[in-house]
């Protein structure tokens, strides 16, 4: 579990997705008291990294609310990565707020006895504080009791999620997290990264790591022009794949996932990455392209 955050690291999905979808998929028999384990530990934390600008209004925190899960030890230049433009708070949010800032991390409790606040009102306004990425807390199990419309309960302290105010360089460790999530990066593939860096910045790293010989340049995706990076094993990978013969696999995913490159890198439109959303991948082709080529 710890190597596969690693490489999803600092990906936004919706929250209701992770532990349903997302982490299923990859570890057999998924235990969510290993996640609990390693956000506890203070190996992993999560938090909303960045808001869409896609809509002036945010959405009404929920299931669908985008969350990230990512090391402690990275934490600096993600959230250096994804800075952006406050959003407004409500009365209630900003008191809390300005409860954390003052007095640190703290209990649900210690939030509820200080601030005057139901339970319905603390529920409701650290709902508000996660979709708009100001606050975190110590254990995922915070989040999933938010999530299941219940006041929280002993899940550990909650704390400011942007708590450094110095500025730590980010395009190089995300040019080489890029690397790791997707083993072969180039322009069109981050298009479900829509806080990337512009890619000028990010060709002058993968230009210099090919140069060191640490990654490989060349085409590797021959439907797409431009410059293109890979990771030595992801080459290796890539040819064995083409020369498996097609028997009809199909893989059933969240259209939440990052596998979801649905119109993105192969025929037909896009499948917006929603919960309610799923993409069937047949031989490596979303179902619905695959049929008409094979049409």
């Amino acid at each position: 579990l710890s190597e596969v955050l690693a490489q999803l690291q600092g990906f936004q999905a919706a929250v209701g997705a992770w532990e349903s979808e997302i982490l299923p998929a990859r570890i057999g028999r998924y235990d969510r008291a290993l996640l609990d384990q390693l956000c506890l530990s203070g190996e992993i934390a999560w938090g909303r990294l960045a808001c869409s600008d896609e809509s002036p209004r945010r959405m009404p925190p929920g299931r669908a609310t985008p969350i990230a899960l990512f090391r402690r030890e990275d934490s600096e230049w993600l959230l250096e990565a994804t800075r952006g433009t406050p959003e407004p708070l409500g009365e209630r949010a900003r008191l809390l707020l300005a409860l954390l800032e003052q007095r640190g991390a703290l209990f649900p409790h210690e939030l509820k006895s200080q601030l005057g606040f139901e339970k319905r009102e603390l529920y409701e306004t650290l709902w508000e504080l996660v979709s708009s990425g100001r606050v975190t807390c110590d254990g995922f199990a915070a989040l999933r009791s938010l999530l299941d419309s219940k006041a929280p309960g002993g899940s550990g302290r909650w704390s400011l999620l942007r708590a450094a105010t110095h500025k730590a360089e980010f395009v190089e460790p995300l040019s080489r997290q890029y690397l790791r999530r997707y083993g072969i990066v180039f322009r069109d593939l981050l298009a479900r990264e829509p806080k990337a860096p512009p890619w000028r910045e990010l060709l002058q790293v993968y230009r210099k790591l090919e140069a060191r010989g640490e990654i490989r340049g060349g085409r590797f995706a021959q439907a797409f022009s431009g410059e293109q990076f890979a990771l030595p094993e992801a080459v290796d990978a890539l040819r064995a794949v083409r020369r498996l013969a097609k028997d009809g696999e199909r893989i059933s995913l969240s259209a939440c996932d990052p596998l979801n490159f649905a119109g993105i890198l192969t025929p037909g439109a896009r499948i917006p990455a929603q919960p309610q959303n799923r993409v069937v991948y047949l031989d490596g082709i979303p179902e619905e392209s695959a049929a008409r080529q094979i049409a």
